[in-house]
């Protein structure tokens, strides 16, 4: 996220969602070191519960999802309605740790990963609010503009 907040405008701010807390503190702890903590607002906790309080500061410019990947529909969802036009949505490891193919998969919880990432996929493709594309980086990259 830093190199992100780098490049944030003067009156701009990066909203950051964390689970748990020992990992916010690790995120504030690189913030504090790159000298970016004042453009940052962290939030510890679900992020789907976390999001609704920031709507009232939308639209946003960009959604970056490396999260709950069972929640990655869910998040776009909630981009789909919070993005501006033109805004950016980024989806990390949406190759599912090369699975994405894979419909027998034997382990229940990477199973239910695989088919959220699969569908996120899926409707941002089919979704005529978003153009988009799966950048081949090893665990794959989905982005898309909000067009409409």
């Amino acid at each position: 996220m830093t190199p992100i907040a780098r490049g944030i405008q003067k009156d701009g701010v990066l909203h950051t969602f964390e689970l748990e807390e020992k990992h916010a503190a690790q995120a504030a702890e690189s913030f504090q070191k790159a000298d970016v903590s004042h453009l940052i607002k962290q939030y510890v906790g679900p992020a789907l519960e976390n999001l609704k309080t920031i709507e009232k500061e939308g639209p946003f410019d960009a959604v970056f999802i490396d999260a709950d990947k069972v929640s990655y529909p869910d998040y776009l969802t909630w981009a789909e309605k919070n993005l501006k036009i033109g805004g950016l949505i980024i989806g990390d490891n949406t190759f599912a740790w090369g699975n994405i193919h894979n419909t027998n998969i034997q382990d229940k919880e990477l199973a239910q990963k695989v088919n959220a990432l699969r569908d996120f996929n899926a409707r941002i493709m089919r979704n005529p609010k978003f153009r988009a594309t799966i950048l081949p980086t090893g665990e794959g990259l989905t982005v898309g503009i909000k067009i409409a």
